[in-house]
């Protein structure tokens, strides 16, 4: 009796086992992470797909480009299981490109809201236009964390900008003691304002130099890049490499009218003396 308790144990032990920790089977044959000739076929085909899909959104696909190349060569080399992992990673990377461009327009449109409300987001907003770079260099990791750091700034403000409020509701009964003071002092903050307009149009103007100048650069580095694929890699058409060359530099062309306008309002501004009225000699 013992030795048949026993066995039945060993049995049991066995068939957990088998239920929780063995591959998958289908029918008698053991399917182990493997990937077929199909697998590999419908991988690339999806992969293919995925760069068409970026290359639609202006996106920089060197880097997709590339690893869809090793791809087929390791479907080539019949290493399926590898084709499909790195055309897997193709679709990760589209994925990632689209989620960071949303998350790069959400954040600009916030720190302009948060601007046009008064809080400081100079720093916030250099974030963004370094982010953009990294954005459009396929440094998409460098571009996440600085729209982290974006967002942190611009809740730092904004946590900021709170605790005064709340301090305003406290000393609520001073101010209705002390009001005629508070008037000559809002009075004297309206002054200080009006003479600090210039200051704040020289800010202005510089930060829209700033991300002028910075996707001038994104552009010049997106036009050597369609150059390389057209006439190095040969992966653009004539006729694709056209619409690209066409559409950069129509942009192009359009911020070089612009740079100009603002850098000469800018030292203007610069050029003028105390009260932004009498210029400097």
């Amino acid at each position: 009796m013992k030795r048949k308790h026993i066995l039945c144990l060993i049995i049991s032990v066995f068939l957990i086992f088998l239920l929780f920790f063995s591959p998958k089977i289908s029918g008698f044959v053991i399917q182990a992470g493997n990937a077929t000739q199909a697998d590999a076929e419908e991988a690339i085909s999806h992969a293919k797909q995925d760069i068409e899909e970026m290359r639609s959104a202006n996106f920089t696909i060197l880097y997709a480009s590339d690893t869809l190349e090793v791809a087929q060569k390791a479907f080539t080399s019949g290493d399926y299981v590898r084709a499909v992992s790195l055309c897997e990673g193709i679709s990760e990377l589209k994925k990632m490109a689209f989620d960071i461009r949303e998350r790069l327009t959400a954040l600009y449109l916030n720190l302009d809201n948060y601007e046009s409300k008064g809080y400081n987001m100079s720093r916030a907003l250099e974030l963004h236009s370094e982010a953009v770079e990294d954005f459009y260099s396929e440094r998409y990791s460098d571009a996440e964390k600085k729209i982290e750091e974006a967002y942190k700034l611009a809740e730092m403000e904004r946590e900021k900008r709170s605790f005064i409020r709340k301090i305003k509701t406290a000393s609520k009964s001073f101010v209705q003691k002390y009001w005629i003071y508070i008037l000559i002092a809002i009075l004297v903050l309206v002054l200080t304002i009006w003479i600090g307009y210039r200051f704040i149009n020289i800010r202005y103007l510089k930060y829209k130099i700033h991300n002028l100048r910075a996707e001038q650069r994104g552009i010049d580095n997106l036009i050597k890049r369609a150059q390389a694929d057209r006439f190095k890699n040969g992966k653009l058409s004539e006729s694709e490499y056209e619409i690209k060359l066409e559409k950069y530099s129509s942009r192009r062309e359009e911020i070089k009218r612009k740079l100009p306008i603002l850098e000469n309002r800018l030292r203007k501004l610069e050029s003028r003396g105390f009260f932004g009225v009498f210029r400097k000699k």
